[in-house]
């Protein structure tokens, strides 16, 4: 899926008309397509998966194909095909906690501007030469792995999206159940605390999931 700057007229309003007929085809996010700011803003899930990469739009039935993997997962996905739109949609988020997917050739400079957003909590760097990109894993501690093969992936976003629904579920029912115990801190220096506790614990457990 090539990028590009500007959506006609007559392909805006096929896409975006509530009459008009259901696209089945990936949705896909261009530069100008405030949409994807709307969506992520309105979204009520616990968890968003975004998925960047400049080519989505350049074999729609393998985006399409791996998207439906990842709906398997979680029921929020959305593609982003700029940079720049992708990293002001995850400085919007504020409550959702965020699994980036992301290609290898855009994935230091966006990370250099977003890896430090509390809201960002996993990155899957999926590429076809995963030799490039090694160093940012030392780089970047949230980089779970690079992946070159879809089904290695969507096996291990599985498990890191299975650990974080964990843990947020004991981090709500923490704060419904429990008076804080540490109130010399800060709000967010303590809820931070509590939650890397939670999902260091958590990811380490097997998954009794036996499908």
């Amino acid at each position: 899926m090539g990028n590009k700057n500007s959506l006609n007229a007559e392909e805006s309003s096929t896409r975006f008309s509530p009459s008009s007929t259901v696209d089945k085809s990936p949705r896909i996010v261009h530069f100008t397509d405030l949409h994807f700011s709307e969506a992520v803003l309105s979204n009520k899930e616990n968890i968003i998966v975004i998925w960047l990469d400049a080519n989505l739009d350049r074999d729609r039935d393998k985006t399409a194909e791996i998207e439906d993997l990842l709906k398997q997962k979680n029921d929020y996905v959305r593609l982003c095909t700029d940079q720049e739109t992708c990293i002001r949609c995850i400085n919007l988020v504020k409550d959702e906690k965020i699994v980036l997917l992301i290609s290898g050739s855009c994935s230091d400079d966006v990370l250099s501007k977003v890896h430090n957003v509390q809201q960002l909590d996993s990155v899957f760097i999926f590429c076809m030469k995963s030799e490039r990109y090694i160093a940012l894993t030392s780089k970047y501690n949230k980089i779970v792995g690079i992946y070159t093969g879809q089904n290695e992936l969507i096996e291990e976003l599985s498990k890191t999206i299975f650990a974080l629904t964990k843990q947020i579920t004991a981090f709500n029912l923490f704060h419904q159940n429990n008076e804080r115990s540490m109130r010399d801190l800060t709000k967010e220096s303590a809820e931070y605390l509590w939650f890397q506790l939670i999902k260091d614990v958590l990811i380490k457990m097997p998954n009794m999931n036996t499908e």
